[in-house]
């Protein structure tokens, strides 16, 4: 990774959620890799937040003008994580007190900030400046979505863009544009497709 803000793949995040030290932290990595939630968002999700049966999760929205909410999915490998975790939520948050009883994640930015750490010296994947950090899986996240959407053909498709402005939280889907930037691997491989090699000569210049 070139800067902070630049984003992870797949391999690198799973090679770094696979290294947590508990299910604790692998469920909290795998919310942020599946939603591309903000890290203060996340450690605000509240167990009633969790609708095991839909796959899906209620958190505030940061960033933006009154005590907003969104409701976003998960895969059911995440939410068989999350439920695994609740089933040791108390020995695993045994510190836990007052309104921290309620969260999911009752542990500071610090702690999660620490953990992420040893996880990415333990994957072999750089950490902190130059390297991984907390919004590289929010850009992560934005890119496999994106990458998927061409996949489909759907780029353009405003459905689409308007379901990853609402994941993301963002008041507009200028705003998602502005923060999305199309990796270099999808632009080669566009480019390729469209203006192909330059060795091919169109039969126009062929004189055909």
């Amino acid at each position: 990774m070139k800067h902070p803000g630049d984003y992870i793949t797949e391999s690198q995040a799973r090679a770094i959620i696979n290294n947590a030290c508990n299910i604790k932290y692998k469920a909290l990595f795998s919310i942020l890799w599946d939603t591309g939630a903000r890290i203060g968002e996340v450690l605000k999700i509240r167990k009633k937040d969790i609708d095991k049966d839909k796959c899906m999760i209620t958190m505030p929205i940061e960033k933006r003008k009154g005590n907003l909410t969104k409701t976003v999915p998960v895969t059911k490998e995440t939410m068989d994580l999350i439920e695994e975790y609740l089933k040791r939520w108390r020995v695993l948050n045994r510190n836990a007190i007052g309104d921290e009883k309620e969260l999911l994640f009752p542990c500071s930015y610090k702690t999660v900030y620490e953990e992420l750490e040893v996880m990415c010296r333990k994957a072999g994947v750089k950490f902190g400046r130059g390297g991984v950090h907390f919004h590289s899986f929010r850009h992560g996240f934005a890119v496999r979505f994106i990458k998927k959407c061409f996949e489909l053909g759907q780029a353009a498709n405003p459905y689409y863009q308007m379901v990853l402005r609402d994941i993301l939280g963002h008041s507009s889907v200028s705003m998602t544009e502005k923060y999305v930037h199309v990796p270099t691997d999808m632009m080669k491989s566009t480019y390729n497709k469209i203006i192909g090699n330059k060795g091919d000569i169109d039969d126009e210049d062929k004189g055909v």
